[in-house]
């Protein structure tokens, strides 16, 4: 099975990275029906399976094709690079993993989303999550690339941040839902302190 996964920001990975989001991919010979998971950037727990029964497929604007792995080792056998699992994360967030890699670009090179969900109910200031996304690629980290939390343009309660970690670039997204209600802010003190908490962690861990 094959998915298309938003990007949900424009990933600030090595710029040898470019063509890893795929345009468009021919399904494996045998394969009938290709699943997309299409992620709702509007809320964190909102997603769309939509089943395209064609062996092409061309990824509608905004979106990236991968591939899901069943466990880290076969993450590692699509990817040729171990995933890196954060030690820690943050309180309303489920510790299981799941893990996916893009199709292969034209030198054979994939990245890798590892995700986690997001607990059910609201932590605080009437927010939950968030659900964790990391978007991991081997390289040396571009210009882009600072280790600062910033408010996505993607999606009003959507921080990310990109790191250099272990020889990989990390593209870290952290979605909270639900959307601001009109008037109220779309960046709470719980957020804030909670994005900046789990970023400091990721920088231990890093070492960075």
């Amino acid at each position: 099975m094959t998915v298309l996964a938003r990007p949900n920001h424009p990933l600030r990975l090595v710029a040898v990275f470019a063509t890893s989001v795929a345009v468009s991919a021919v399904i494996a010979a045998g394969a009938y029906v290709l699943t997309w998971l299409v992620q709702d950037i509007r809320g964190a727990h909102d997603t769309e399976v939509i089943v395209v029964p064609a062996p092409d497929v061309e990824a509608p604007e905004g979106m990236m094709i991968v591939e899901p792995a069943a466990d880290a080792r076969a993450f590692e056998r699509m990817t040729g690079f171990a995933p890196f699992i954060p030690g820690e994360l943050p309180e309303q967030t489920l510790p299981e993993p799941s893990f996916a890699a893009t199709l292969p670009d034209e030198q054979g090179r994939r990245a890798g989303r590892v995700a986690f969900s997001a607990a059910d109910g609201r932590a605080a200031d009437g927010v939950s999550g968030p659900l964790v996304v990391l978007i991991e690629a081997q390289g040396a980290p571009g210009a882009g690339v600072d280790g600062v939390l910033k408010q996505s343009a993607s999606a009003p309660r959507l921080l990310v941040a990109t790191l250099p970690c272990r020889g990989l670039v990390l593209d870290v997204q952290m979605y909270f839902s639900p959307d601001p209600a009109p008037g109220e802010p779309a960046i709470t003190p719980y957020m804030r302190d909670t994005g900046e908490r789990f970023l400091a962690s990721l920088r231990a861990e890093c070492g960075e």
